[in-house]
């Protein structure tokens, strides 16, 4: 089993989420969010505020659907943590 976990969850992420819950062999770590009340727990994954909350669910994976500040700010530490992204 796969974990993955996403990086933003907007059109693209909620689009993401849709096709992966779906995949047999993965689960779904949850997805980091700039803002928790608007997404809501609508998406059946749990919701990260920040980057080490993220990197604790221990998702082998992380996919960055967000914008590239998002993966400038968040990908060195994701890859520090030894995390494919």
């Amino acid at each position: 089993m796969t974990r993955i976990a996403l990086i933003g969850l907007g059109a693209i992420g909620v689009e993401t989420l849709r096709l992966l819950g779906n995949a047999a062999g993965i689960e779904l770590a949850g997805a980091l969010v700039a803002n928790r009340d608007a997404a809501g727990e609508r998406h059946g994954v749990p919701l990260f505020a920040d980057i080490e909350a993220l990197i604790s669910a221990g998702p082998d994976l992380v996919v960055e659907c967000a914008r590239q500040a998002a993966l400038a700010e968040f990908g060195p530490r994701v890859l520090e943590a030894g995390i494919d992204l």
